[in-house]
């Protein structure tokens, strides 16, 4: 249960996103675009970043809660039809799989 910590802010984000799709905040919309953009980045500097892969590496949190939190932002976003963040958040979806595969090659 210690990857529970490793995971509790992906965790926030997924409720954050249920959250903005259901309610009428405005501002929210905005915050879920610039931090989805963020991890967009993010996601693609970590494929270059060795050090950050092989934290990745040693990480106690299993791959498949990731996927699962992801795969609930993705479906959720269509569903209410944020398709841009929906967009983006496939792209943090993806290059979270290709980073776990290349930290599982060093």
């Amino acid at each position: 249960m210690k990857w529970i910590k490793e995971v509790i802010v992906d965790i926030g984000i997924t409720l954050a996103i249920i959250l903005a799709v259901l309610s009428t905040v405005t501002w929210l919309k905005y915050v879920i675009l610039f931090y989805s953009l963020l991890m967009l980045f993010l996601k693609g500097v970590t494929l270059t970043n060795r050090s950050i892969l092989k934290r990745i590496k040693r990480s106690d949190a299993p791959p498949w809660i990731f996927h699962v939190l992801y795969g609930i932002n993705v479906v959720v976003l269509l569903v209410f039809q944020w398709w841009l963040i929906a967009i983006i958040w496939m792209g943090v979806w993806g290059l979270s799989y290709m980073a776990l595969r290349k930290a599982e090659e060093i």
